[in-house]
């Protein structure tokens, strides 16, 4: 983790907690050699979902399913709060 925050970071070394959240995400959803599975695999049952998968309606007019539209109302209250 060490050397992908260093990868991001300027000289001053004052900002490297900007990055932080999007590295422990990469961290986190990585197979790992000792278990075969991503952390979040093991912790959820299943795979993350990247945001752009919960896009409300696609260029066609298709409308995405009750799952995905209840994962953004979570998404939101999660922000709001």
């Amino acid at each position: 983790m060490q050397r992908q925050l260093l990868k991001y970071i300027d000289d001053k070394q004052d900002d490297w907690d900007l990055y932080l959240n999007a590295i422990l995400f990469s961290y986190r959803e990585s197979q790992q050699a000792s278990t075969k599975y991503s952390p979040f695999y093991l912790m959820y049952g299943r795979q993350a979902r990247l945001p752009i998968e919960f896009q409300k309606q696609n260029d066609d007019g298709n409308d995405t399913d009750i799952e995905t539209d209840n994962s953004i109302g979570n998404i939101s209250t999660c922000e709001v709060q």
